[in-house]
């Protein structure tokens, strides 16, 4: 299948995107499909306060701290994974798919 015309929206073409950066995205079309948000719907207070956490922010950071710290966080813990193979590599995707989580959950939990 040839991929090299498609082409994303919101960024560059598919052909363009790490295999990490694929999953992501086939991820968040499944959940297009079926009517989901990107994040989960914050179930209480708890959630919202563990988000803040995981970016490293206090109870009343705003809209534009959790964008800064985000950017920090990937910036610090995705070049780590980067340069590293195996479980390192593995650890930091996981940290910045859990800080991308926490990102979008925080995003929507403003919207409302």
């Amino acid at each position: 299948m040839n991929t090299a015309g498609w082409s994303r929206r919101d960024g560059p073409a598919l052909s363009q995107l790490s295999d990490a950066d694929l999953e992501r995205e086939a991820q968040r079309r499944r959940r297009a499909r079926r009517g989901q948000s990107e994040a989960p719907a914050p179930r209480d207070k708890r959630q919202v306060a563990q988000w803040l956490a995981n970016l490293e922010l206090s109870q009343r950071a705003s809209r534009a701290e959790v964008e800064e710290a985000y950017e920090k966080l990937v910036a610090k813990y995705g070049a780590a994974g980067e340069d590293s193979k195996g479980p390192r590599k593995k650890a930091s995707d996981k940290l910045v798919a859990s800080l991308g989580e926490a990102y979008r959950g925080l995003l929507d939990y403003f919207e409302r």
